[in-house]
């Protein structure tokens, strides 16, 4: 568990840098997955660097290399590697999409290189997910999840099961696509377990409020303020509604429209005193064109 902490801590820091093709002058073609890239993108290579205050000044530390990419020429075909700060590799997934972007297949393998599980998915004739199958490397069911969509809203309904096949765990989710919310009910050997999660525009109309709860955790409220395709301003609420921290980011793109710099800048609490903390880089390669 505390590697997927990481995996999914490293994924939404880099989401950060998904918001490509906002300044090209002709918007380039959006590769499928994670990514969120565009344009005829060959390599990717995400580094961040972290800022330390030194007798008064902030200084910049190294690059360290968070995850890379590596695509075929249509995107359908992908290779991801999520790295440790040390340069070891946590995880590394093989991906194929169908051309209009819908995941197909993920294999996902250790550090050693080892399949793990490979998830599959398939889609009614509207191209909506139905199903989503995953197996363990020998070949046995590991869990399953199904969807179906009722009234407006969409309901999916996973299991996990043990080697022997019995059910040892599973959740139903329930979200409505126009009011924004979901519920999710998740149970297993310690119990169970109810959330809730929301997205809703803000009372000045200038970004939305995200915000979860669940019967473990205390509420978390985050607000993106003042969008736009060269910054953004992050707020970060405490569980009894208090400012717990700003944050500021500036982007910088390419020619394909791709973000290939974000520049981070911290405000603790109410304070208007922004600091520089991080910074993350994007290297991309391209596929020549033809």
């Amino acid at each position: 568990m505390k590697a997927a902490r990481v995996i999914l801590a490293k994924a939404g820091l880099f989401a950060l840098i998904a918001v490509g093709g906002l300044v090209a002058q002709q918007p380039a073609k959006r590769l499928p997955g994670p990514a969120q890239a565009f344009g005829p993108v060959h390599t990717i290579r995400d580094e961040q660097s972290t800022f330390t205050n030194q007798n008064g000044e902030w200084v910049e530390g190294p690059r360290v290399l968070v995850m890379t990419y590596t695509f075929n020429e249509d995107g359908t075909k992908q290779e991801r590697t999520i790295f440790h700060p040390t340069g070891a590799i946590i995880h590394r997934y093989a991906e194929t999409f169908d051309p209009d972007g819908r995941p197909r297949e993920t294999s996902e393998f250790d550090a050693a290189g080892t399949l793990e599980r490979r998830v599959v998915s398939s889609y009614d004739q509207q191209r909506q997910l139905t199903e989503r199958m995953t197996y363990r490397a020998d070949g046995s069911l590991l869990g399953r999840m199904t969807v179906r969509r009722e009234n407006g809203q969409v309901r999916a309904e996973s299991f996990m099961y043990n080697n022997r096949g019995d059910v040892i765990g599973g959740s139903t989710s329930t979200t409505d696509p126009k009011t924004r919310k979901s519920e999710l009910v998740s149970y297993g050997a310690n119990g169970t377990i109810r959330s809730q999660s929301s997205v809703v525009m803000n009372a000045a109309g200038t970004g939305e409020i995200f915000e979860s709860s669940s019967d473990v955790a205390p509420t978390r409220r985050e607000e993106w303020l003042n969008q736009s395709k060269a910054g953004a301003e992050r707020v970060f609420y405490n569980p009894d509604g208090s400012v717990q921290r700003r944050e500021r980011l500036t982007r910088e793109f390419d020619s394909f429209g791709n973000c290939v710099h974000v520049s981070v800048l911290v405000a603790q609490g109410d304070s208007q005193t922004f600091v520089p903390a991080r910074g993350l880089y994007r290297t991309l390669t391209y596929y020549e064109k033809q």
